[in-house]
Parts: C-alpha cells; structure tokens; sequence
C-alpha cells in the first residue's frame, strides 16, 4: 500500500471499524504517513489520538480533501460514522462529519467559525 487511499480503505478503515484510535496508530498511521498525512502528521495526527476533530478541521482537513479524503469519503467516513468510532466519537466524529459536509456545504468559513 503506497498510496493513503487504497492503504485507507483496505488497512486504515477496517482498523478504524474495530479500534479507532488504536488502529489508527497502528495499520492507518503508516499509510496515512505515506500519503494524506502531511498536515495530519503537523496537527491531525496527535489531534486524532487525543480528540480529533479541532486539528482535523484546520490543518489536517485540507491535506485530507486533497489526497486521503477522497478515500475517506467513499470507504472510510461511512464506517467511521456508523461504528468505527467510539473513541473518535468524544471529539472526532463530529469534525469528521462536518468533512463530510463540506463538499456540499460551499460558505466553509462560516461553518468553521461556529466551532
């Protein structure tokens, strides 16, 4: 897995379904690091082992929807919401479903300001 989408969606989503953060640090860290994770590696990275959703959303959300979001959109969001995220779930989730939003949602900094 080279590339953070395929490493997202085959390691990183299904360790995120079981685990979440353990998992996160385990499978989805590596391939995050190759990939999407610059800006999580600044700021997301230690965010998403703590809370999650305040780094995610300023730093680490841009590098997200340029590279590893994609993926993380179409595989591993979905799961992320449903089950994945009882850790996640304390900060996380919900900076992870505003990404989720944002595609759709076109005023952004408004919507960033509210948190």
């Amino acid at each position: 897995m080279r590339g953070g989408d395929h490493a997202l969606m085959r390691g990183g989503a299904h360790a995120l379904m079981r685990g979440g953060d353990h998992a996160l640090m385990r499978g989805g860290d590596h391939a995050l690091m190759r990939g999407g994770a610059p800006a999580l590696m600044r700021g997301g990275d230690h965010a998403l082992m703590r809370g999650g959703a305040p780094a995610l959303m300023r730093g680490g959300a841009h590098a997200l929807m340029r590279g590893g979001a994609h993926a993380l959109m179409r595989g591993g969001a979905p799961a992320l919401m449903r089950g994945g995220d009882h850790a996640l779930m304390r900060g996380g989730d919900h900076g992870l479903y505003m990404i989720h939003l944002r595609k759709k949602k076109p005023s952004l900094s408004s919507s960033r300001r509210v948190q």
